[in-house]
């Protein structure tokens, strides 16, 4: 790691000049009545500016009286276009290093002043040096020079603010500064998609789907934030939380009561509605509010049997035993029509808690469905996500329970979700193995995905949404909203660090729970224990690493996964996501440009990687923000200068792919 620092300041210089002389005068006589010119002078003298700026020129043009003549048309010209370009109008830009004569030209007669392009140089500069799959990591404060070495080079370069943080407000601006040194070259073709791609089999699948769902989870993901902190407010505690109760062996559980009455308002204060019994197992009793006949059976059947054979003992293995406060063995599913807030899928935490502290809670385990988003289990185009759904709420259940049970906080709302999502995933892993697809643990490729779903006629298998919509949500995550991994970045209400967080549980259940034969369950089992640390100094209880650290490694993984980096890193091991990400690329079903980890670099022929050229990009960075810029040399000149402007604290990685 580079702990050098300068401190750079740039120059860009734009100066304005005007002709000068005693105001316009008439033309003289004789030649038609047009003025003779008898010299133009360019101005002003001698000016230096940095590569990229610009300078405005003026010419003043007299007749042999010395008058100004304004009549008479310019034509502006550069000795030469490498090192200066001048528009029509006077305004000269630098675009390469050396000095050149601008010249200003009027009915034959010239006048030209020198420009003098230079090279801003930092007073200190750290030529990056690595093999191909390498990767180092830098001081944002860093002045970098990338090498320009032989055409094809390409380094990524990835920039971040690795601080977790759930403080919209959190924001800062990134500038990145490119400069050319000793030549400019542009951008080369970026490398051609690898043939037979995973998309190619995937021609007819609607990729609205995934976005609308997106959106929809979005909508109901911001409702479920404000009401997470509203609960927080009510200071639930160990002494108010029901006690555990031994879960009954199967075929000892009496049957659930045909009728119930149940607070759907997810508050301790609402009234209690009658709900009559739909359906139930061991595991689930199904319930509808009886005001609403509209939850359908076939999915009630769907839930039951997709939750016993492949969600309780995921739930078990990941999260913990499920509580059972109140002794029937089973978590109550909940239907209406409308929940507040026109939110799809609920649990409240004050449910678990005793009559003193939640009045008119339910005292159980139970979470609520819309029946809307419920019933698309049994559509004729099923949108199964209300199945990964009841993964999600029942991983919130075990989570509130054994934090409030050990006399710990919460754990951070953004930390907490992104786990809650990786137990929607984890249910879809469980049910593709048992139903023939790779083992719970293996490495998933796109081509796995591709022939899942072309096998079910091109509709997405139960079996496999959980994954495919992770993926589509991570795709949207980092090419919308690379900015921030643990808030809301914008402040908007759009609650995008559900997909960044599973994304960064991913990862880490990958580098620390699967490494070295390991178990991830184990390693989020003991993150979650009633005993354990909660939030950002639980991760650094079980991995021996800061947040900065896990969020670092994390960064390196995304640069270097599916390039054949040979150099010991910590990885993705459950996901070949070059490939697992490239099924919705070609035909476009959701369209980032490049593969992931989708740079987000901007040029205009769109291709992913920008040249050694001096440009400026900017983006808005929150906490646990990264913004990922490709280069590719011509192997033109020196190399390319980075300068970074970002207020702290920032780093930089940067990995060379090729």
């Amino acid at each position: 790691m580079s702990t050098r620092r300068s401190h750079v300041v740039f120059a860009l210089v734009s100066l304005t000049a005007c002709g000068g002389g005693d105001g316009p005068t008439d033309p003289p006589p004789g030649n038609g009545g047009a003025p003779t010119i008898a010299s133009v002078t360019v101005s002003p003298a001698n000016v230096t500016i940095s590569l990229g700026a610009t300078q405005v020129f003026a010419a003043a043009i007299r007749d042999s009286n010395g008058s100004n003549v304004t009549s008479a048309t310019v034509a502006w010209s550069s000795a030469d276009d490498a090192v200066a370009t001048v528009s029509s109008n006077g305004l000269a830009t630098g675009v390469g290093e050396g000095t050149v004569a601008i010249t200003a030209t009027a009915s034959g007669v010239s006048g030209s002043q020198n420009l003098t392009v230079e090279v801003f140089q930092c007073s200190t500069r750290e030529t990056v040096q690595m093999d191909v799959g390498g990767s180092e990591t830098y001081e944002a404060t860093d002045c970098l020079l990338l090498p320009a070495g032989v055409a094809g080079d390409r380094y990524r370069v990835a920039v971040i603010r690795p601080t977790a943080s759930e403080t919209a407000s959190n924001l800062a601006t990134l500038t990145l500064t490119a400069t050319a040194i000793g030549s400019s070259s542009s951008a080369l073709a970026p490398p051609s998609a690898p043939a037979n791609a995973p998309a190619q089999v995937l021609p007819k699948i609607d990729g609205t789907i995934f976005v609308e769902n997106y959106e929809r989870r979005q909508q109901m993901q911001a409702v479920h934030i404000r009401q997470r902190l509203r609960e927080q407010e009510m200071g639930f505690s160990q002494e108010t939380l029901l006690l555990s109760r031994p879960m009954l062996a199967p075929g000892l559980r009496a049957d659930p009561p045909a009728t119930r009455n149940i607070n759907n308002t997810l508050t301790c204060s609402g009234a209690k509605m009658p709900y009559t019994l739909v359906a139930f197992n061991d595991d689930l009793a199904i319930y509808r509010e009886d005001a609403s006949d509209a939850l359908d059976l076939p999915s009630a059947t769907i839930m039951l049997d997709y939750y016993s054979s492949y969600v309780r003992d995921m739930l078990a293995e990941y999260w913990g035993d499920i509580p059972d406060v109140d002794g029937n063995g089973r978590i109550l599913v909940a239907t209406a029509d409308e929940l507040p807030e026109n939110s799809v899928a609920w649990v409240f935490s004050g449910d678990l808690q005793n009559a003193t502290a939640c009045p008119n809670g339910n005292q159980a385990e139970i979470t609520f469905f819309q029946s809307a988003f419920f019933n698309q289990m049994a559509n004729d185009t099923p949108n199964w996500a209300a199945l990964g759904t009841v993964a999600h709420e029942a991983k919130h259940i075990i989570g509130y329970f054994n934090r409030a049970a050990g006399g710990q906080g919460d754990d951070p709302t953004w930390l907490d979700e992104g786990a809650a999502t990786l137990s929607d995933e984890m249910a879809a892993r469980t049910a593709w193995a048992a139903t023939g697809g790779p083992a719970v643990n293996a490495t998933i490729t796109g081509a796995d995905i591709a022939n899942a779903v072309a096998a079910n006629d091109f509709r997405i298998p139960k079996e496999v949404w959980g994954i495919t919509d992770r993926i589509s949500g991570i795709i949207i995550q980092l090419t919308a909203h690379p900015n921030s991994f643990t808030t809301n970045p914008t402040g908007s209400g759009s609650h995008n660090f559900y997909q960044g967080s599973w994304h960064l549980q991913r990862f880490l259940g990958d580098a620390y729970g699967n490494a070295s034969g390991g178990e991830a369950g184990a390693f989020f089992k003991s993150f979650l224990a009633s005993s354990a640390t909660p939030g950002t100094g639980g991760l650094t209880a079980l991995t021996g690493q800061t947040f900065e650290k896990l969020f670092l490694e994390l960064v390196t993984a995304m640069s270097l996964d599916g390039t054949g980096a040979t150099e010991p890193f910590r990885r993705f091991t459950t996901y070949d996501l070059v490939s697992a990400t490239d099924i919705y690329a070609g035909p476009p079903i959701l369209a980032p440009p490049g593969n992931y980890p989708w740079p987000v670099t901007t040029t205009s022929d769109e291709s992913e990687s920008a040249g050694f050229v001096t440009a400026t990009y900017e983006g808005v960075m929150g906490p646990a923000g990264i913004r990922i810029h490709d280069f590719l040399s011509s192997g033109a000149g020196d190399g390319l200068q980075l300068v970074f402007d970002l207020v702290p604290p920032a780093k930089v990685v940067v990995t060379r792919l090729r």
